[in-house]
């Protein structure tokens, strides 16, 4: 009976969680979930906790983990403890082999679907749903990501679309630990969850929330992953695969007054496509305009401090020694600013609108 259960412990505790020192540092290992770390095997043993239900996100915190764990073990026989901890072993290896943890080498691209969810999860802070995704690996028994069921994919693609349009239109997610522990429960859906909040998550406030992009962060991960779509669906592009480090640049500077001012550089109506005339109506629709989308792009590295708030010729070409957009400009959305500049000799509230527009059409048509 001893070596019965040494041999057990070796098998579903020992060599998946201590078998060398590789596998120590990767269970210890920290990740950054919201305005906290903790360890990945801590992360694990809460996603199962919640799984199995005996961890009640809304009573619980996660110091009470061996509490927890403890009481749901208490009244188990050798067999029944046994069983779950066979259980655990398999939610374990599908943690370590798909719930992803990137760093700065990390090749992102678009048609890698689980690691693009992943992406989006852990730049956006959100690991609420992580049980949920544990639990229909587990139930829909992927191996490998090649050729994933298409209902387990198309969960997936729901879970996605449900953070990044909360993420995006500002929208409260202090309710998601009640709708994962729901979902895990098959009490409600992704869909469910998304007709609820139509008023802010619809197609139309969406649009509305990229015309006021506020947050660096998400305008960059916006705009990495439909550069990604493009080169998807484009054979033009040899290189599908991006690392995620690139600078964002507005075009029309947030520090907008010493070379974008009104008298420098007309404001234009987008509605009407005339000059603005009136003096504080013309500096608020300048002020908005910076943090559309449209007047927002990727750069493979910052620009010279001073070149940022210069003009739109002298932030195109450079000046002097100083490198502009078009130097740095190696990804498609970057290249597009620089067409439209070439074309127009002039970037302003009009082009911005219609770069926004163009945008938002392919938000849409990735979420």
């Amino acid at each position: 009976e001893k070596e019965k259960i040494i041999q057990a412990y070796k098998e579903n505790w020992y060599d998946v969680f201590s078998l060398n020192q590789e596998t120590i540092e990767y269970w210890n290992e920290e990740r950054q979930l919201g305005r906290l770390k903790r360890d990945n095997l801590e992360v694990l043993l809460h996603c199962v906790a919640l799984i199995k239900n005996f961890y009640d996100p809304e009573k619980n915190t996660i110091s009470d983990l061996p509490k927890v764990y403890k009481e749901y073990c208490a009244g188990f026989d050798n067999l029944q403890l046994l069983t779950f901890v066979k259980e655990l072993k398999e939610y374990a290896q599908i943690f370590r082999k798909f719930f992803y943890a990137f760093e700065k080498t990390t090749l992102f691209e678009y048609e890698n679907h689980i690691q693009r969810l992943f992406h989006i999860l852990s730049v956006c802070e959100v690991s609420t749903l992580h049980p949920y995704i544990l639990k229909l690996f587990k139930d829909y028994n992927i191996q490998t990501e090649d050729e994933l069921p298409k209902k387990f994919y198309d969960e997936l693609k729901k879970i996605e679309n449900f953070v990044i349009r909360h993420i995006v239109s500002n929208t409260s997610m202090k309710n998601f630990n009640k709708v994962c522990a729901l979902l895990i429960a098959g009490k409600t859906t992704i869909d469910k969850e998304m007709e609820e909040k139509k008023e802010t998550l619809c197609d139309e406030a969406i649009c509305a929330s990229l015309y006021s992009v506020r947050s660096n962060k998400i305008a960059t991960l916006i705009l990495f992953w439909i550069e990604l779509k493009r080169r998807s669906l484009d054979g033009k592009y040899a290189t599908k695969e991006l690392k995620y480090v690139y600078s964002l640049e507005h075009i029309m500077p947030q520090a907008w007054e010493a070379y974008w001012g009104i008298n420098d550089c007309e404001v234009y109506s987008y509605e009407t496509g005339k000059i603005i005339s009136d003096v504080e109506m013309a500096k608020d629709v300048r002020k908005l305009a910076i943090y559309e989308i449209g007047n927002m792009t990727l750069l493979t590295t910052s620009l010279n401090a001073t070149l940022k708030n210069y003009d739109i010729s002298q932030k195109i070409d450079g000046s002097g020694k100083k490198k502009g957009i078009s130097y740095y400009a190696d990804l498609s959305v970057a290249q597009d600013v620089v067409e439209v500049y070439r074309n127009e000799k002039k970037w302003n509230e009009i082009l911005i609108r219609k770069r926004t527009e163009e945008l938002c059409k392919e938000f849409l048509k990735i979420w």
